[in-house]
């Protein structure tokens, strides 16, 4: 798949990523070629499955979750790839992503909750599955950088979003929108206001307001990144050195990293995690080396993922508002 992608579909992936609001002829003359290149270009792409569909990033905490952990399985029987031992996990809407993977455990999960109640309640469901025989969790003390915002196609910039103007107001048309447009954020606001019930410029009105205070991220375009040459994808998990902390620079180090998918301080047994893609064995070990030339980092443990039961751009924790 990846010869048959070439630089303007790189291109054009990566703008589709940071924006797929963009329209043909905005495309066209950010990458100087044709329109009617980049309507052919965006529908091979899409025939293809390079890319998947398109939905917002949003903030869940604004919207109350507030609790991410990562939590690690062991199962009875190793089973990577059977994904009817994880069918009630896969369904969890507080599992953002579940992925099967080498080491001492067998799947590690991105979890998020609204309180430490709600991330107890999750984990009892994950303990009530006979297949698995031991979980630990590790709560997320900082999120660095997110899997939404990996864009090895276009140089992007991870510093901090200004948090916007936080409110507390979030109705239950907010919540319906946001899950409709997770779901597909190329509907139009006539095509909403058909599906939810409520007229056409109460819904820009909400969309508008929910990207000026930030609950609404980015609208990108969700891709399948094996299709689109990188066939490897791991989790690092990092200990720092006594006495160390992981300020600034360090965590600068980290996200700057094109490869690095996502990083995240945590409790537990490590201090860093970090998610990892790389186009074959080579890149990989390079992206290791990097890392692992850190100076403040002391040991690093990789496991790669062999399977990938949910990921990120699945996760939708409003998807039962109704």
């Amino acid at each position: 798949m990846d010869n048959k992608l070439d630089s303007i579909d790189f291109a054009i992936l990566g703008e589709l990523r940071e924006d797929c609001k963009l329209g043909h002829k905005q495309l066209a003359d950010i990458l100087g070629i044709h329109h009617n290149t980049v309507i052919k270009r965006i529908k091979k792409l899409e025939d293809e499955g390079v890319i998947k569909g398109y939905g917002i990033e949003a903030d869940y905490t604004k919207v109350g979750y507030t609790m991410p952990a990562i939590v690690t399985m062991r199962l009875k029987k190793a089973g990577i790839g059977d994904e009817k031992l994880l069918s009630n996990e896969i369904r969890n809407p507080n599992i953002a992503s579940l992925f099967g993977v080498t080491g001492i455990n067998d799947c590690i999960s991105f979890v998020r909750a609204k309180d430490r109640y709600d991330l107890i309640n999750v984990i009892q469901e994950i303990s009530k599955n006979k297949k698995i025989v031991k979980t630990n969790t590790d709560i997320i003390m900082a999120a660095h950088k997110y899997p939404y915002a990996f864009n090895p196609f276009k140089k992007v910039d991870f510093a901090p979003r200004s948090p916007g103007k936080s409110r507390k107001n979030y109705d239950h048309v907010d919540l319906m929108i946001l899950n409709e447009m997770r779901k597909n954020c190329k509907q139009s606001s006539r095509k909403l206001s058909s599906k939810l019930g409520i007229h056409h410029n109460t819904i820009t009105q909400r969309i508008k307001r929910l990207e000026n205070d930030n609950t609404i991220l980015k609208h990108r375009a969700w891709i399948d990144f094996r299709k689109a040459g990188y066939n490897l994808h791991a989790i690092i998990t990092m200990k720092l050195k006594k006495d160390e902390f992981g300020g600034p620079e360090f965590v600068e180090s980290m996200i700057e990293i094109p490869e690095v998918e996502a990083f995240y301080s945590t409790t537990g047994l490590y201090d860093c995690c970090a998610l990892v893609r790389a186009k074959n064995d080579d890149d990989m070990l390079r992206v290791l080396r990097m890392i692992g030339d850190v100076k403040m980092v002391s040991k690093t443990t990789t496991s790669m993922i062999l399977a990938e039961y949910k990921n990120q751009d699945k996760f939708n924790p409003l998807v039962n508002i109704r």
